[in-house]
């Protein structure tokens, strides 16, 4: 093989590979795993969140996430929940990494509040919506 195209394909593979990593698919799925069963949750009952639910995901939400230092933009990113804070309050694990949001980033521990009228919860990281 003329060494020129060899080396040519090389690069692509190491230009291929870096984008590969720089965007996180070489991480384990296991984000995106189901969660063990748990009977005691009780935003699985919660009949705002209930139309929510993924099938076969009962602890995964979306939530709005508005950015502290913007002009009011939101981000809508996932939250798995583990635990209820208060009324209408759960908190859980950011699940995905934002686009342009940096005040939470992926696997944050973050609250979600349930909002009347809106059709998503609202979402802020954990040490900042209890104060």
């Amino acid at each position: 093989m003329n060494p020129w195209i060899l080396s040519t394909l090389v690069v692509a593979a190491i230009v291929v590979y870096a984008l590969y990593r720089a965007r996180g698919f070489d991480r384990p799925l296991a984000a995106f795993q189901p969660p063990e069963p748990s009977h005691a949750a009780p935003w699985r009952s919660d009949p705002a969140l209930r139309p929510l639910f993924l099938e076969g995901l009962p602890d995964d939400v979306p939530a709005d996430f508005l950015d502290p230092g913007g002009a009011g933009q939101a981000e809508r990113m996932w939250v798995r929940l583990d635990r209820k804070s208060g009324e209408g309050a759960y908190e859980g694990t950011l699940l995905n990494a934002p686009k342009a949001l940096r005040s939470v980033h992926e696997g944050d521990r973050v609250q979600v509040r349930i909002v009347a009228g809106t059709p998503v919860p609202a979402g802020a990281p954990a040490d900042r919506a209890t104060r």
